[in-house]
């Protein structure tokens, strides 16, 4: 193909070799362009195998290969951690057939081990665990022991090192540095100030003798205090040593005092949370050892901490590779940069991203690291470029994107330049809509008849698959659904509480239970009632007067009920002792899958009724490649009580369906 000078620039080999920073603009032929500086180091003649490439998926992967050659060292970073951990297993201290757990399986055990850790931890130190959940913003104790976990992760801090990486601060000294401003304050002289300002002043001084009240011991009176400063600096005169006083409690030490306190304050519900992260982290990885396994995150500390305390193995990983390319290095994270500082040698570094594109925050990546990384090139004098022509878009798609995102949070300001010439056509590349209506409930409801009958119309055109609906929060989502379903529009909901709150799904989970435990009645009973069986209540009463409800049904009188009601009874039996005989040989997803044809279940489902089916189905069938059903069935009862939005997150989107999801 033929490449724009901008696209040569980036592709351009320099002599000597440096360090290489390029800034690709989304639709700017960056994968294209990184192909093309593969290529030509290996024609100025280094052998591809030593030259390592790191993509983010394994999609992007094949497609270097294919467009490279099968020889070339192309890896996701998890795969290459994998190969040099396997390579130098006895350094690194594991098992050298070890496993990686997929991230469904990885949450499960997290799940397992932070519950079992904090009810350990709270039977031994139950005021201090009360302690702390009093002063947690959210009740939930396991998901704040996660949360910094995994953030903590990472950034690459080793659980070891937190308390020592903890900020300590010391209240009083900020309480006094308060009132020592507000005493210099109170000694300026204001002749020129007018009467609003003098007020203004005045209030600031009765405020300070408030905080002086409370004493220099952090109370919870203090951040009360704080809370109630009120200053308008845009009507105090801009110049003036008062004025400066102001702007400097205002702006930095009311916000760094409180700072300090909430640090003091809570000293010992912090050491009780580190302690809880400590024990939390030691279940976790006992659980992991006992299973020979290892996460996402423990490939990467792990090669990290291989190549930092084995200078030889270092140095060795080092000399296979003459150059490494590394694609969207925006969306690296902390540990992930200390990784690649570890593989690579001064000036043999080629790093493609662009902050603008920075999508894995929910990650922990920063794009901090890229920012770093371009100014460190800019100052060094290295190699630098920019690809900004835009070729996958029109201009009316491209003025939209520069008019939504001009000075949002985060965005550099770069222009969007459409390079690429486009056919005419009669439609226009981005709608917008206004829909009035007598309240903004009615407003909303016309809005989602229009994109349901607009969706209709474009799928003569288009596969569902090819739509997608975006909110900015999840509230009015349901007004939208309930629209498609009466338009017959299939639909998956992406981070969607209602998952495992869907019938169709509630009831093919309570039949993997009554498979997995004879003595499941809540399940059995749920699965007799649901489409699957059907049974009346009347027919459901009487086996519950008959004692368990499993034994019930095993030995059930057929003369004692309805004729239908026996028929259905006597063949439920006779199927469920059959899918218990297949439990150890036939998957999940196969059970369920006969469970519905018997009945033709899915017939009465609604589009979107099917669609969260299948998405189970994907799921268990997966699942059941490495575990066993109960296994299985422990699993999904971990991950529906604690978030039941992480099986919407992980899972692929399943079939021909439009997709609903928060931005």
């Amino acid at each position: 193909m033929d490449f724009t000078a901008r696209q040569l620039a980036a592709i351009r080999l320099a002599d000597p070799p440096r360090d290489t920073c390029v800034v690709a603009g989304p639709g700017s032929g960056k994968t294209t362009v990184l192909i093309e500086r593969f290529r030509q180091l290996m024609e100025s003649g280094i052998p591809a195998a030593r030259i390592l490439a790191i993509t983010f998926t394994e999609k992007a992967t094949h497609q270097m290969r294919e467009r490279l050659t099968e020889r070339a060292s192309v890896s996701t970073v998890h795969g290459l951690c994998a190969r040099l951990l396997r390579e130098n297993a006895i350094e690194a201290g594991v098992d050298p057939h070890f496993r990686v757990l997929d991230p469904q399986e990885a949450a499960a055990i997290e799940l397992r081990a932070v519950s079992e850790s904090l009810d350990a931890f709270l039977a031994e130190c139950p005021a201090a665990i009360r302690a702390l959940l009093a002063a947690l913003a959210s009740p939930d104790l396991g998901g704040s022991v996660l949360e910094v976990y995994e953030t903590m992760r990472a950034a690459g801090t080793p659980v070891g090192q937190l308390r020592g990486g903890m900020p300590r601060a010391d209240g009083q000294a900020a309480l006094s540095a308060l009132l020592d401003t507000c005493d210099r304050l109170a000694g300026e002289r204001v002749f020129d100030w007018n009467a609003s300002q003098r007020e203004q002043l005045n209030g600031v001084l009765e405020w300070a003798g408030q905080l002086r009240g409370a004493g220099l011991r952090p109370a919870r009176e203090h951040f009360q205090i704080l809370e109630s400063f009120r200053v308008d600096l845009n009507r105090i005169k801009k110049s003036g040593a008062a004025a400066g006083l102001l702007h400097a409690l205002k702006k930095d030490q009311i916000p760094a005092a409180r700072a300090a306190l909430i640090t003091d304050f809570y000293s010992p519900q912090r050491d009780t949370l580190l302690a809880a992260i400590e024990r939390f982290d030691a279940a976790f990885r006992a659980h992991k050892r006992s299973l020979s396994a290892l996460d996402f995150a423990d490939l990467e500390e792990s090669t990290v901490r291989l190549l930092q305390d084995h200078p030889a193995v270092r140095e060795g990983v080092r000399a296979q590779f003459d150059c490494i390319l590394m694609d969207e290095f925006q969306d690296t994270n902390g540990l992930q940069s200390k990784l690649l500082d570890l593989l690579r040698r001064p000036d043999c570094f080629y790093a493609v991203g662009d902050i603008n594109q920075a999508i894995y925050g929910f990650r922990h990546a920063d794009p901090e690291i890229f920012r770093a990384y371009r100014e460190q090139v800019r100052r060094d004098g290295k190699q630098l470029a920019e690809l900004r022509e835009n070729w996958r878009s029109r201009p009316g798609i491209l003025r939209a994107v520069s008019a939504i995102l001009d000075g949002a949070s985060g965005i550099e300001p770069h222009e969007l330049i459409a390079a690429r010439d486009f056919p005419a056509k009669a439609e226009p590349s981005v709608e917008v809509l206004s829909c009035i209506g007598a309240d903004s409930a009615d407003a909303l409801a016309l809005e989602a008849q229009w994109v349901a009958r607009r969706i209709r119309e474009m799928h003569e055109r288009a596969p569902f698959r090819d739509f997608a609906v975006l909110f900015r929060s999840s509230t009015h989502i349901g007004v939208f659904t309930r629209e498609f379903d009466q338009a017959g529009i299939p639909y998956s909901v992406t981070g969607a509480k209602g998952f495992y709150e869907a019938q169709e799904v509630a009831d093919l989970i309570h039949l993997l239970r009554v498979v997995a435990n004879a003595r499941d009645e809540v399940s059995l009973a749920a699965v007799l009632r649901s489409p699957l069986a059907g049974v009346s209540d009347e027919a459901l009463l009487r086996l519950r007067h008959g004692g368990n409800l499993g034994e019930s049904l095993d030995s059930f009188d057929p003369a004692l009920f309805d004729a239908a009601d026996a028929a259905v009874l006597a063949c439920f039996r006779s199927n469920l002792r059959r899918w218990r005989g297949l439990r150890d040989s036939v998957s999940a997803d196969r059970i369920l899958i006969d469970a519905m044809d018997e009945v033709g279940y899915e017939m009465g489902l609604t589009p979107r009724g099917r669609v969260n089916v299948e998405k189970l189905l994907s799921g268990l069938r997966e699942q059941s490649r490495r575990r066993s059903l109960d296994e299985i069935v422990d699993e999904l009862a971990l991950i529906r009580d604690s978030d039941p939005r992480e099986q919407d997150r992980q899972s692929v989107e399943a079939g021909d369906c439009v997709r609903v999801q928060t931005i």
